[in-house]
């Protein structure tokens, strides 16, 4: 069904010789020449550049992963995974960038390699951080340590309920991203069970969750912002990773395509106006961060850019009116 570009050119390769062998006048010679000429050294760029781009796919034997990220500074790709039962626990692998030669190459229909990774097996106990490299003479990738590294936390723990990361279902919505997900558990005392979940996926994650947390503090019983649910744990330790909001489920509006785009009207500056007099500037006001709930009243989200004190409400109120 599908032709890879070997196949292709040899097949335009074979139509442009019958051309010169049909056709002996000096033009049509000489433009079948440069064809052929052109041909060879598009079939050169582009195979070249298909050999040349490897991609990289990592493959855990005893564990999932959840989330990962090329880490530039380390030289590592960077993994946060669940490991299988029964210790099914969130564990952290950092994976150093001298194991992708040991790759075994693969190939897809277009000739683009793909080097499959296999991690070795994960230790078992009582560890956060794996790292993952060569041995001595550089031939086999093994774990060259397992360190109960302490990771950082939110320190603003100031909410009385906790829920575990690992007893929270994830939902699909259109919406979600990596750090924001529609979650679900019956430890939630919600319409639905349901809950909007913000987190850290990895602990340089932390300091922008922990700002939001205490935000979402001062805001706490206001009708500004979603409720403030609880704090998110991770392997059921004191470690905090993020937090669950309300999810307000917006009311549609005329034109609006995406739910998560709030109507620019008076509700949302209203809503805006009544933040700033808590002493919060959002700086993030754009209409996708004011929802209009299905009684009418509007409410903000994504303080993570927030700040306490005085604001700039001009600023706030301008991104509010806009397009965006």
């Amino acid at each position: 069904m599908f032709r890879t570009f070997p196949q292709i050119f040899w097949k335009v390769e074979r139509f442009l010789a019958l051309i010169l062998s049909s056709f002996w006048g000096t033009v049509r010679l000489t433009i079948a020449l440069s064809l052929l000429i052109w041909l060879g050294v598009m079939q050169s760029a582009i195979l070249g550049h298909f050999e040349s781009h490897i991609s990289h796919e990592f493959v855990f034997s005893n564990a999932v992963p959840l989330a990962s990220f090329n880490n530039t500074v380390t030289n590592t790709v960077d993994f946060r995974v669940i490991t299988h039962p029964p210790a099914q626990l969130v564990k952290y692998v950092s994976v150093s960038h001298n194991v992708l030669p040991l790759g075994i190459l693969k190939r897809n229909i277009i000739n683009k390699k793909t080097a499959v990774i296999k991690i070795p097996l994960l230790p078992e106990g009582d560890w956060t951080i794996a790292n993952v490299g060569v041995v001595p003479n550089g031939e086999q990738i093994t774990i060259t340590r397992a360190s109960c590294e302490h990771l950082p936390s939110v320190k603003n723990i100031w909410h009385n309920n906790t829920i575990d990361f690992l007893d929270l279902a994830v939902l699909p919505t259109p919406w979600s991203t990596k750090h924001v997900k529609l979650v679900s558990s019956p430890h939630l005392a919600t319409p639905g069970n349901t809950a909007v979940m913000k987190f850290a996926e990895f602990a340089h994650n932390i300091s922008v969750i922990d700002k939001e947390t205490e935000i979402y503090q001062h805001l706490q019983g206001s009708e500004v912002a979603p409720r403030f649910l609880g704090h998110v744990t991770e392997n059921r330790g004191s470690r905090v990773v993020g937090f669950l909001i309300e999810y307000v489920e917006p009311r549609p509006q005329k034109g609006v395509p995406n739910l998560f785009t709030g109507a620019r009207d008076e509700r949302c500056n209203d809503a805006l106006a009544s933040l700033h007099e808590l002493g919060i500037a959002h700086n993030d006001a754009y209409p996708r961060n004011c929802l209009i709930r299905q009684n009418g009243k509007a409410v903000l989200i994504d303080f993570d850019q927030a700040t306490r004190g005085k604001g700039d409400f001009s600023r706030d109120m301008a991104l509010m009116n806009t397009a965006a």
